[in-house]
């Protein structure tokens, strides 16, 4: 029942958030989209190689293509939008930072995404005229936000109290983002993220939705009895 709520609010959350989006600027509401997307395969990803341990070699392959996919699609972000470029680059750092990227499939992807880290560089540096000063201080700002987000989640785990819950849902790189985006930005773009975050959470939710109806269905079946020859 909890977890049914919580999917709902998530989703009633997301549809205010895309609302506003499309108000203020068309461009944002694709952006939206798309970080929604992302942050719902790359928790998909994490549940399949760290949570599900008897999973077939056919959802494996699926979730190659899906890593694939994802970190072409975060490589696009990158290099056609200056604000994406920032946040997903701080976000990688902080990950390596903590060596948090520890599956096989996320260190290729992160790999691939240095190409495009270089190739965002460049774009935004040269056609876009950015100051790389300042590029290089917001990344690193977020990549020490994200790094804390690690530390803080991990520490977290398995303890109860408010700030462990706090820590959990790791808000140091949503304040990170939301005050880069009020001051660099426009506040729209602090929504863009957060629905980033709201797919990744909503994955979670939806995971653990599935295993309590998959459990709870299983402990209500019916016992069959044993099928007994009886001979003619």
């Amino acid at each position: 029942m909890r977890n049914d709520i919580v999917i709902l609010l998530r989703v009633l959350i997301s549809a205010v958030f895309f609302a506003i989006l499309l108000k203020v600027d068309v461009r944002l509401e694709f952006w939206g989209i798309a970080y929604m997307g992302l942050g719902m395969l790359i928790k998909y990803g994490d549940i399949v190689f760290d949570d599900l341990r008897d999973v077939g070699e056919e959802e494996k392959l699926r979730v190659h293509l899906l890593g694939l996919t994802s970190a072409m699609a975060m490589g696009t972000l990158m290099i056609v939008d200056y604000f994406s470029f920032i946040v997903f680059t701080g976000m990688i750092g902080g990950l390596l930072a903590t060596r948090k990227i520890d599956s096989r499939d996320f260190k290729v992807a992160t790999v691939f995404l240095s190409a495009f880290f270089v190739f965002s560089m460049v774009s935004h540096t040269v056609l876009y005229a950015r100051n790389p000063p300042l590029t290089l201080l917001w990344v690193g700002i977020i990549a020490f936000c994200s790094a804390l987000d690690e530390v803080g989640n991990g520490r977290a785990e398995g303890r109860g109290g408010v700030i462990a819950r706090i820590l959990y849902y790791r808000p140091f790189m949503k304040l990170g983002v939301v005050v880069m985006s009020i001051i660099a930005f426009r506040p729209a773009y602090a929504l863009v993220f957060l629905l980033f975050d709201m797919g990744y959470e909503l994955m979670a939710e939806l995971f653990n939705h599935y295993v309590y109806l998959s459990r709870f269905s299983q402990s209500r079946s019916p016992q069959r009895a044993p099928c007994l020859d009886q001979g003619p």
